[in-house]
């Protein structure tokens, strides 16, 4: 049984993962908030999508229990209530709610359309939570310099469409020294896209996702992903804005293979001409390729980078550089 947040300690002298894992289990913490927004939906845009955002959470269940055990065992010495959080982009939350709930000192922000969203400020107040609202096309956040222990970014670099780099400034000059960033966004060179590629299909967003964009009955706002990156890609950005690199993962999502491989079976299948059936699709390429034991088809990136000093690069912005 989880304590709710009105029993649990917040004062506890660690956060010791194990200590926790004894207690309450991080898959029974992120399945008790998660089951929240069933009971106590929050329709983020008001297009009646509560449905929609709670289906979408439980299939992000395994990611957030894998955030949390990461950021959990990393500040597995300090107390829990010294350390500042911000989490750009928690969407709806779960990451923050969870860390709260563990004792973390947490700030979220986001764009107007979402934080404006009274289902959400509610949920955030119960939780003790700050939001403040920012977009980062603005290259500038409402924080103060050197103000926050952890800036946690889980899947939203992707989504920028416009030049990363002052918004990674920005974030090392909120960040105390030595402070972390925990990036987290999807692998370009994953599996299911190298595959693509092979079949001369794009990786990147349909079409008909810029039409859903801007249509105002739509809730895909922010959901293209405009730009995605390989890990060395990432380090390089990082390394040049000051921060340093400590940890890279990748994760893979589980793919269940029920049925040992038999690639004369596969080869028959290819001339059949049913090559574009998916599951085939992903035997045949891991045949091809060995993807358990080479990390870089990984769906998922995974940054952990030190605040290694005061970012002093200066840019410069034109009329076709500047996004707003």
């Amino acid at each position: 049984m989880i304590a709710n947040s009105e029993k649990m300690n917040k004062n506890h002298d660690m956060v010791d993962v194990e200590k926790i894992r004894d207690k309450i289990t991080l898959e029974n913490l992120v399945d008790k908030i998660i089951s929240e927004y069933k009971n106590e939906p929050i329709d983020l845009l008001g297009f009646g999508d509560a449905d929609d955002e709670y289906r979408y959470l439980l299939f992000l269940r395994d990611s957030y229990i894998r955030t949390l055990s990461d950021l959990v065992g990393y500040f597995n010495k300090a107390r829990a209530d010294s350390i500042k959080v911000l989490e750009i982009g928690p969407f709806l939350g779960i990451i923050s709610v969870a860390l709260s709930e563990l004792g973390f000192n947490v700030t979220v922000t986001d764009i107007k359309e979402f934080v404006s969203c009274k289902n959400l400020q509610t949920k955030f107040q119960k939780y003790k939570i700050s939001y403040i609202e920012s977009n980062l096309r603005d290259y500038k956040l409402p924080f103060n310099d050197s103000e926050y222990d952890l800036v946690i970014m889980c899947e939203v670099l992707e989504h920028l469409n416009f030049n990363p780099l002052p918004v990674l400034k920005e974030i090392n000059r909120i960040l105390k020294l030595n402070g972390l960033l925990y990036l987290s966004l999807p692998n370009i060179a994953k599996l299911e896209n190298r595959l693509k590629l092979l079949r001369g299909e794009s990786i990147h967003n349909p079409i008909i996702d810029f039409f859903n964009q801007l249509n105002p009955n739509d809730n895909s706002i922010v959901g293209l992903h405009w730009r995605e990156y390989t890990m060395n890609e990432i380090k390089e950005m990082l390394e040049q804005m000051d921060f340093k690199i400590i940890i890279q993962k990748y994760y893979s999502v589980p793919f269940q293979q029920t049925k040992k491989v038999n690639f004369k079976k596969i080869i028959k299948k290819v001339i059949r001409h049913i090559i574009n059936f998916k599951p085939i699709k992903r035997i045949i390429y891991s045949c091809i390729l060995d993807n358990e034991n080479d990390p870089t088809l990984g769906d998922t990136l995974v940054n952990y980078a030190l605040k290694n000093k005061i970012c002093s690069r200066q840019f410069h912005f034109t009329d076709a550089t500047t996004p707003k």
